[in-house]
């Protein structure tokens, strides 16, 4: 690990390398706790912060303000992650006031589903793509087979740019997933034609003159240079291609998000199934697994953005405010009364 990571500067800096130390050894990913309380050391830093003995509720408040800025869910949980660090003081006798958390409101973005034609004229967009000059860091070669990655399993970008050549098991039709949202590791599906595609994206990609891609833990998509994909670059070139063929969404200050594929990932799998004959509400376990989700609830959400892109395909018979429970129970009524 880098040290720079635990270079905090504030009076709490030694509980913040510790906890964050503690927090590893219990197998979580540190990412977002290091970035909070990097806010925070920075924060205690600006008002001149001395007692390391104490948090007032009046040091939080202030921290917190510096987010007002922010989606209300973002505001929500960094400060979840701030509390959390706060407990952890207080079991090592400190006096800290324990906050109570912000409302965490409900986020205001609305993803965008694109069409399978939409999906089509980027893949060839993207085919076409061709940089003006030699760029050591280009993403040129990943972005054709990595963005069909990313529709055909639904996987996230961050999940996608962190796989290992030890990971694909294309003999196998999977991926491991490993470094997930939710730290629990699965399979993600590979057909044969995203195979395929797979197969000569690693043919050029071993071309690339570095030893180090030759081993197990060399990742899957790497630049021209042969280095790890920057999720930020291939957003970019994400949307250069968009508003290339003409797609163009705006809602408040976000735009086109390379999330959005995932998203239209799995509401046109629960189109595909529903095409077939099955009913949308049991679809929802497979799509919980096919998604990654820590439980089927999180996969319900899917159901609403399907009716809105697909009114004439999704006919929900439950109304979308009846619990989860409520459906399930239904559901297996149905099937119960269809086998009898």
């Amino acid at each position: 690990m880098n040290k720079i990571e635990y270079d905090y500067r504030s009076a709490l800096a030694p509980y913040m390398t510790s906890y964050i130390k503690e927090y590893e050894a219990l197998g979580h990913d540190p990412k977002m706790v290091r970035f909070v309380l990097r806010t925070f050391d920075q924060y205690l830093l600006s008002i001149d912060y001395k007692n390391g003995s104490t948090i007032s509720d009046e040091i939080y408040n202030g921290w917190l303000e510096r987010w007002d800025n922010m989606n209300q869910s973002t505001k929500y949980h960094c400060a979840a992650y701030l509390v959390k660090f706060i407990k952890y003081l207080c079991n090592h006798g400190l006096s800290c006031h324990i906050p109570l958390l912000p409302n965490p409101g409900k986020g205001k973005y609305v993803p965008y589903i694109f069409s399978h034609e939409e999906i089509e004229k980027i893949f060839k967009a993207c085919d076409d793509w061709r940089e003006r000059t030699h760029k050591r860091d280009s993403h040129q070669l990943v972005m054709p087979a990595l963005l069909r990655l990313l529709y055909s399993t639904g996987i996230r970008i961050g999940e996608a740019v962190n796989i290992q050549m030890r990971d694909v098991k294309l003999d196998k039709h999977c991926i491991v997933i490993r470094n997930t949202k939710n730290n629990r590791e699965r399979l993600a599906p590979v057909n044969e034609t995203m195979g395929n595609v797979l197969l000569v994206y690693i043919k050029n990609r071993n071309r690339i003159k570095r030893p180090e891609l030759s081993t197990p833990s060399s990742y899957l998509f790497v630049k021209a240079d042969g280095t790890r994909c920057n999720p930020s670059t291939i957003l970019l070139r994400f949307q250069a291609l968009c508003n290339e063929v003409g797609i163009k969404y705006h809602y408040g200050l976000h735009g086109l998000r390379i999330h959005d594929i995932r998203h239209t990932a799995c509401v046109h799998a629960l189109i595909k199934m529903v095409k077939s004959g099955k009913d949308p509400y049991c679809c929802l376990p497979s799509l919980s697994v096919y998604m990654g989700h820590y439980d089927v609830q999180s996969t319900e959400y899917y159901l609403r953005l399907a009716q809105m892109s697909y009114p004439d395909i999704v006919q929900l018979t439950e109304p979308l405010s009846c619990s989860f429970s409520d459906i399930i129970n239904n559901a297996m009524r149905s099937y119960e009364e269809r086998t009898i």
